[in-house]
């Protein structure tokens, strides 16, 4: 059956106030009577009734509308098909072992526990290194998406890390309806400063979390081994990870043991109200309802 969906529901908490202003209202009203009677003023001072209920309506419908009520036909659901993509870091740092068994196979378990946080999520899987491509574009097949996921393995993209490459290959995938970009790594990066690709990423309506594996205490990569010498260490880091996030309108945790355990935490309501908006399956009602607020305000007026 039909249904309405809020886009931020805790502000419908305001309307607890109204009740509260209604008495206030009255109360004064009463005084206002009471004085008139005793001084023998006019009886307009005690005010019209309707004049207080329309602005305490009008109040209602402000609040509603700022709540951004949206209406969905019968059979759809908000929550359906907002995309989530996760950029999974492949380069040869995610083989350290500071992680069980080691941070890839980390990632790739966080991410299937994210997974299962929004299964009705549209999953896609973008592989990084110095540059980065979309593995698995969204889809609701969870299967198809996880069995994609299982192969990823380090070597999948030319050695070293881009976290911008990674980022600028998730865009496309929510420029049409925003969505949540949830990048997966040990934070070690070589490239540019990925901030142009967190704030495109803002515009386009997305929040960025991040997921650091791995410890700052590091491990030794054997991949990366130069001729004849000792492997390099590598350190996790979860300060920078924490400020891409920051800088991505999102949150940042740690895998494994730090994840989140709502999933409204990875995909708030406000981005999947927005999803369906920009489907085209929700209908904004707050114009209407700011409308409506606006008339009762001038119709008070008039009743003096």
């Amino acid at each position: 059956m039909p249904s309405v969906s809020f886009q931020s529901p805790t502000v419908l908490l305001g309307l607890g106030l109204v009740p509260l202003l209604w008495l206030a209202w009255g109360q004064a009203a009463r005084q206002a009577r009471r004085i008139g009677e005793h001084y023998g003023g006019p009886k307009s001072l005690s005010g019209n009734p309707l004049r207080g209920a329309a602005r305490l309506l009008a109040l209602v419908l402000l609040i509603a509308g700022t709540a951004g009520p949206g209406y969905l036909g019968a059979g759809v659901d908000a929550r359906a098909g907002t995309p989530v993509v996760f950029v999974l870091d492949v380069s040869a740092s995610m083989e350290a072992r500071d992680a069980v068994p080691d941070r890839l196979a980390a990632g790739r378990a966080a991410v299937r526990d994210l997974c299962a946080l929004v299964p009705d999520a549209c999953a896609a899987l973008v592989a990084g290194g110095e540059a980065a491509a979309v593995v698995c574009p969204p889809t609701d097949d969870r299967r198809a998406f996880l069995a994609i996921l299982d192969q990823a393995a380090v070597g999948w993209m030319p050695a070293g890390t881009c976290v911008a490459a990674g980022l600028e290959a998730a865009l496309p995938l929510v420029e049409r309806e925003g969505g949540a970009v949830i990048l997966v790594s040990d934070g070690e990066d070589h490239g540019p400063a990925p901030d142009e690709g967190l704030e495109a990423l803002r515009r386009a309506g997305a929040v960025v979390h991040t997921v650091t594996v791995g410890t700052p205490v590091g491990a030794r990569v054997d991949r990366a081994t130069p001729a004849g010498g000792d492997p390099p260490l590598s350190r996790a880091r979860p300060q920078a990870m924490a400020e891409w996030a920051r800088r991505g309108g999102g949150r940042a945790w740690t895998a494994p043991g730090g994840l989140p355990a709502r999933a409204d935490l990875v995909v708030p309501p406000g981005l999947r109200w927005e999803a369906a908006r920009r489907r085209g399956v929700l209908v904004d009602l707050s114009p209407w309802l700011y409308a409506g607020a606006a008339l009762l305000a001038a119709l008070s007026l008039r009743l003096l």
